[in-house]
């Protein structure tokens, strides 16, 4: 598992790169914009350029693109809708420019028209969306903590939107532990971590899963208030923590932390990852799900099993989505093979320019 924190832009760049490299991030996220205004800044290709070559260098990798929290894409709002699908849509852009392949999009709240209407909206606006992506970019719903009228804080919920999208090759799902935590998925035990994983298998999909915000919760479980805290310190804590990052079916997955107070980063960092240097973490069954996975009963996964921690090999940014992905017995094994991968930095925004349809 790699790990890394979102880093702010407002400095620059090439700063937040830096900021990365500081506080000991293997991968980082940014918002590719003002997170809570509507301008979109206009393109700057050689500073995106050097940024895109800073991040190589550095190796920083896989790089989270984060769309705008003004998004709301279940709304009823003419104008709210027009402004969120054409802000997700320069997001998306800017994203693959500065050398992402994955956008994190929060779902939004239907505001009283009802779930089922909030859900249709939603689809229909990630069909329109993805008519304008990059190619080569993913776009990535997260859950939510259910509060009010937001969708996304149950995981049928977010199955049937993603079913009813139907473009398994362009989206994705981003498991937020705070978000769920907080929407009554229990994940301060080992076993109730290992419930909520179950349930996301049986119903979104592990193979859909392509990145973990790792959050603390300051408030309590299922009490729907959603406020980041530091990793082992908020009601989640660290036991939750220690079996979330030594599940087998997730090892192969960037984390990214989104907890307050910039300067609590690295604190955070050496915590969950001395949760993570654990060999084995202990299934509630009593099987040991240790780096290369077991199933029930101790015995050991088969090669090629979806959920074995396979080894994996980058994908070339840019590169056809069938022509690089699956040519190796090294890529990730799944439906839509390795396009869990991390990926190889990119010389020129492959992405950028052409839209995939």
């Amino acid at each position: 598992m790699r790990f890394g924190v979102q880093i702010a832009v407002a400095r620059g760049l090439l700063r937040a790169v830096d900021l990365a490299a500081e506080r000991r991030c293997d991968c980082f996220q940014v918002h590719v914009g003002n997170p809570r205004g509507w301008r979109v800044a206009a393109p700057h290709p050689d500073e995106e350029r050097r940024f895109r070559e800073a991040v190589c260098a550095r190796g920083l990798h896989p790089l989270v693109a984060h769309a705008a929290y003004l998004i709301n894409l279940a709304t009823g709002d003419a104008e709210l809708h027009r402004r969120s699908v054409r802000r997700a849509i320069a997001d998306l852009q800017r994203a693959a420019r500065l050398g992402s392949d994955r956008l994190v999009v929060h779902t939004g709240a239907h505001g009283g028209a009802g779930p089922e209407a909030g859900a249709k909206r939603v689809a229909r606006s990630v069909k329109q969306i993805l008519r304008e992506a990059p190619r080569g970019m993913r776009l990535l719903l997260e859950n939510t903590a259910g509060a009010g009228t937001e969708l996304g804080g149950d995981w049928a919920g977010i199955a049937a939107l993603l079913d009813a999208i139907g473009e398994p090759e362009w989206t994705g799902f981003c498991f937020d532990t705070c978000h769920a935590h907080i929407a009554g998925h229990d994940l301060s035990t080992e076993a109730g971590v290992g419930l909520t994983l179950d349930a996301i298998a049986a119903t979104i999909g592990l193979e859909r899963l392509f990145l973990i915000h790792a959050n603390d919760a300051k408030y309590a479980m299922g009490s729907r208030r959603d406020a980041h805290w530091h990793i082992g310190k908020g009601t989640i804590g660290l036991a939750g923590f220690r079996a979330l990052v030594n599940d087998a079916r997730v090892a192969d997955l960037p984390c990214i932390l989104e907890t307050p107070d910039e300067k609590m980063d690295a604190r955070n960092l050496r915590t969950i990852r001395r949760a993570g240097s654990v060999e084995a973490a202990r299934h509630p069954s009593g099987t040991l799900r240790g780096p290369l996975g077991v199933l029930k009963g101790g015995r050991p996964l088969p090669h090629g099993h979806p959920h074995r921690g396979a080894p994996t090999r980058p994908t070339p940014v840019g590169a056809d989505s069938q022509s690089a992905r699956g040519s190796s017995p090294l890529t990730w094994s799944r439906s839509t093979p390795s396009t869990r991968t991390v990926r190889i930095c990119p010389a020129t925004p492959s992405p950028g320019a052409t839209t995939r349809r």
